[in-house]
């Protein structure tokens, strides 16, 4: 394809050996091993937690593994943006020294590397591509969730 940049990609697989967070995870831990490195440096991490309050998947910035930890189990939808993108530009223009590690589907993380190298704020920034396998529509999934009804437990942010 004339004119297009090939991004150097380096591609992991991995699952963690402990049984409880295995069977808790929908990536095989990776997710939950990689980010508690992220975690113990002071850094901080963009992921998906679920808001059972609106029946939607948002983005959310988070510094602990409290926070970290409504992240974990599949979230395979589309998820809602709100302002993540002001908020994690913010946090690493206040940490200058720290990183940020954003894990999102394919084009959510392709949006995130595109708004960091613009920011100018790349370098800071590890990005984590999930595979899609495909989405449901958001209107769908809330009316199938509202019919089931669930806890609520979502984004402080």
């Amino acid at each position: 394809m004339k004119g297009d940049t090939l991004i150097s990609t380096t591609v992991y697989a991995a699952r963690v050996k402990d049984r409880e967070l295995l069977e808790r995870s929908s990536s095989g831990g990776a997710f939950t091993a990689i980010s508690d490195v992220f975690l113990e440096s002071g850094n901080a991490i963009v992921c998906a937690i679920y808001n059972y309050d609106s029946n939607q998947t948002e983005f959310c910035l988070v510094t602990d593994k409290e926070a970290r930890d409504r992240s974990i189990g599949s979230k395979y939808m589309q998820s809602i943006p709100g302002n993540i993108y002001k908020t994690a530009s913010q946090w690493l223009k206040d940490n200058p020294e720290k990183k940020l590690m954003f894990v999102g589907m394919g084009c959510q993380a392709d949006g995130f590397r595109k708004f960091a190298e613009t920011m100018r704020i790349r370098d800071q920034v590890v990005i984590v591509d999930i595979i899609c396998h495909g989405s449901p529509s958001p209107k769908l999934w809330k009316e199938y969730a509202d019919v089931l009804g669930a806890p609520s437990k979502g984004c402080d942010v």
